[in-house]
């Protein structure tokens, strides 16, 4: 008699076939997963917090994949004489003891005898007489990536069978190259599973792969991007992966029966570029200052310069000389603060400070020490102003200049906000090491005079001066008439 036969995927020796990695975590650094005889763990070694969890449910790849034995399939799969079955029930307590062979990098497995408990050589001799035209549990996996990859870890089924030229996950892969490797059920080991971990490229994220097409139960693919360290999933990683099955000549739908050739794709998340300054802003408050993980800026230039002089701060009052045929002196001593800028938002506000921390530490190390959060400027100053002429000081700061690419990752897609530019105020002069390069001032003063129509001892006009930004010409600046009752100042001076 044949028996129909399901079981869930998390029932029995099912779930220690997951087991692999294990005796690579020490080594590798991999907290991905621990086994122990006929146990296993979760593949994230500390549970993610709940918000965690909600993200990272959304992203491709985070569930498994699962397809029932007794849908389709079309080769008895689901259909089990009863003999083999009791074979492989007796059989699960023993299975569940044998160790498994983890292999690390582009290792060998280690050679084991074969297990000979009782009924482990029972459902070994079952499964190498099954009745004609059954199909045992094959893997059958196609890899396909856009990234770089590096086998760390390993395991599979044992004593395997290959099918095709490679009978094991490739040792690596060039980004954009398609690969596969084929085995099937072969000894005392009725289900066909692997469990593989690839470096992906140079960073410290791992595309963590798992498959498992049972003799009994159901067919289940996942596949993870995890961080190296603690094997938390990587909410902000620049790559998804997707999984599904291949096999077209089920009539009922993919992934039934025992050769449901599962695959794997890396993929990188599309790229969208934000034009949009309310957007940016709107995106880097919603998503970088609580979770900064979502959040990424890529140096492209750093380097020391004094900002350009229409960029200038306004020192002190301006003064205008309309009584003294020679000319005044225009002194005083007065203060300015000068604080980070952005190009994302004016100042450097909310919406950007997150980035502050992220800036600092992609700095070349000889910029580092001779930068601050803000300077205050006190200095005196003095110049001569002719007769008939409105004259201000502007001071210029030197500054270490900063450009790069912002970018907010969500689990289908990234955002990116292009060519972000940030000043960050010099604490002290810049002197390069050796005399390489152009030495700068933590601040510079500069000034400028320009004509200003007087009467009887008095201005008639009021020049009035930007608070940021040099100006060259008159048109840089805004003219106000004087009340000829003198209300206004008539000098503009600060004295």
């Amino acid at each position: 008699m044949s028996r129909r036969i399901w079981r869930a995927p998390a029932v029995g020796r099912g779930t220690a076939r997951w087991c692999g990695g294990a005796a690579a975590t020490a080594v590798l650094a991999l907290a991905l997963m621990s086994c122990t005889a006929g146990t296993a763990t979760s593949p994230v070694a500390e549970a993610p917090a709940a918000q965690e969890v909600a993200e990272a449910g959304a992203m491709e790849g985070f569930e498994p994949l699962v397809a029932p034995k007794e849908v389709g399939g079309g080769d008895g799969s689901a259909l089990l004489p009863d003999h083999v079955v009791t074979a492989a029930e007796d059989a699960e307590d023993d299975l569940d003891d044998v160790p498994i062979a983890v292999v690390e990098g582009d290792g060998e497995p280690e050679a084991a005898p074969a297990p000979e408990a009782e009924d482990i050589v029972k459902l070994r001799e079952v499964m190498q007489d099954m009745p004609k035209g059954f199909v045992t549990p094959k893997m059958d996996m196609d890899v396909e990536t856009a990234a770089p990859l590096q086998r760390i870890a390993w395991s599979q089924t044992r004593d395997a069978e290959g099918c095709s030229t490679y009978d094991r996950p490739l040792y690596t892969m060039a980004a954009g190259e398609k690969g596969g490797y084929c085995f099937r059920v072969h000894g005392g080991d009725p289900d066909a599973w692997v469990d593989v971990q690839y470096r992906i490229g140079d960073t410290t994220e791992v595309l963590h792969i798992k498959a498992r097409v049972p003799l009994m139960g159901d067919n289940v693919v996942s596949c993870d991007i995890v961080n190296n360290g603690d094997g938390k999933p990587v909410l902000n990683s620049k790559y998804v992966c997707e999984k599904s099955w291949q096999n077209t000549d089920d009539p009922d739908g993919y992934g039934h029966g025992n050769n449901p050739k599962p695959r794997i794709v890396l993929k990188q998340k599309p790229e969208v570029v934000v034009t949009d300054i309310a957007q940016a802003q709107q995106l880097v408050k919603d998503n970088c200052i609580k979770n900064k993980s979502a959040c990424d800026y890529s140096t492209a230039v750093q380097d020391v310069r004094e900002l350009p002089e229409d960029e200038a701060y306004l020192y002190g009052s301006p003064h205008t000389n309309c009584s003294t045929k020679k000319e005044e002196e225009h002194s005083f001593s007065d203060s300015v603060t000068i604080g980070w800028s952005d190009s994302i938002g004016g100042s450097a506000n909310l919406e950007v400070t997150f980035l502050k921390d992220v800036i600092k530490g992609s700095l070349e190390a000889s910029y580092e020490h001779v930068i601050t959060e803000e300077r205050t400027f006190k200095n005196a100053v003095n110049g001569w102003v002719e007769y008939g002429k409105t004259h201000a000081f502007y001071v210029v700061p030197g500054v270490v200049h900063v450009e790069g690419d912002v970018r907010v990752t969500k689990p289908d897609k990234i955002y990116v906000i292009k060519n972000q530019q940030f000043d960050i105020p010099l604490a002290k002069n810049w002197n390069p090491n050796g005399g390489r390069g152009q030495a700068v001032s933590a601040v510079r003063s500069i000034s400028r005079s320009f004509d200003t129509k007087c009467k009887d001892g008095k201005p008639v006009e009021k020049l009035i001066f930007p608070d940021r930004g040099f100006p060259k010409t008159p048109s840089g600046l805004t003219v106000e008439p004087v009340e000829a009752d003198g209300s206004d100042e008539a000098d503009g001076s600060d004295e």
